[in-house]
């Protein structure tokens, strides 16, 4: 028997801005203060979001503040490769993908490689199928760089 199993990792850097109180704000008339932030605190308007730093598309090695991960909501499990399955290849790959600030993957790469070709390429062909919510930084949905791992055993 065959498992894949794919586990987003969290241990991304973060940071937080504890106590901000910048939110994103889309067809909302009025809005409840709560009892840490003042009437002259700026709320993110939608047009704020697609300016500078909000619209960047970062590097692969770039940090990215974030106050919320992304978080993987659909995962494509790879197709075991059949003459890896049959030759008993096992491995784990770790992927880095680019969330964009629609959820989709826009790039991939292999992180760390599993030592076998055909199972990074299997995870790597899957990773354009995942969709994400996508990180979010003041507010505003932000394109980042997320690592996940997939694991390929045979049971």
């Amino acid at each position: 028997m065959k498992s894949i199993s794919i586990l987003l990792v969290c241990s991304l850097m973060i940071w937080c801005t504890c106590g901000s109180n910048k939110i994103h704000t889309e067809n909302i008339e009025s809005l409840p203060l709560d009892s840490n932030q003042s009437p002259n605190d700026k709320i993110l308007e939608a047009e704020d979001c697609n300016q500078p730093p909000y619209d960047k598309i970062p590097e692969a090695d770039e940090f990215i503040p974030l106050q919320i991960m992304p978080e993987m909501i659909y995962e494509e499990v790879p197709t075991y490769p059949k003459w890896a399955e049959q030759a008993g290849i096992e491995g784990t790959v770790w992927i880095k993908s680019l969330v964009l600030k629609n959820g989709r993957v826009d790039s991939a790469l292999v992180e760390k490689t599993s030592g076998s070709a055909i199972l990074d390429k299997a995870a790597l062909q899957t990773a354009y199928k995942n969709r994400f919510k996508p990180g979010i930084r003041d507010g505003c949905p932000v394109a980042t760089w997320v690592v996940y791992k997939v694991d390929f055993a045979i049971h």
